[in-house]
């Protein structure tokens, strides 16, 4: 309930600011409240915000993933500077920054 009535506040405060004709800052100097509040609340209320916000919702699904084979084959390739490192998986991460701080030494 708290936080409806803030923004029912802050769109009666947004609407007198627009109606106002001043500055941003002048209108918050006036109103005794810190700009960047003002800013916030402008963002937060905007149309293209209060739509986003609606379409955010989003509706999960449930998936299921097949089990992968232990056994894949593949070549993982890794360019640094004039070096490219191939590695056959399996591999042990202790191996690529061994064959890495190698290169990097060079």
């Amino acid at each position: 309930m708290e936080r409806h009535r803030l923004k029912k506040e802050w769109e009666t405060y947004i609407q007198d600011y627009k109606n106002s004709g001043l500055s941003k800052a002048a209108w918050c100097q006036k109103q005794n409240l810190p700009v960047h509040r003002l800013y916030y609340w402008l963002q937060k209320l905007s149309p293209e915000t209060e739509e986003k916000n609606v379409n955010e919702c989003v509706d999960w699904l449930s998936m299921n993933v097949p089990d992968v084979e232990e056994n894949i084959h593949t070549t993982i390739r890794i360019h640094m500077q004039e070096a490219t490192i191939e590695l056959d998986v399996p591999f042990t991460p202790q191996v690529l920054l061994q064959v890495i701080q190698a290169v990097k030494q060079q």
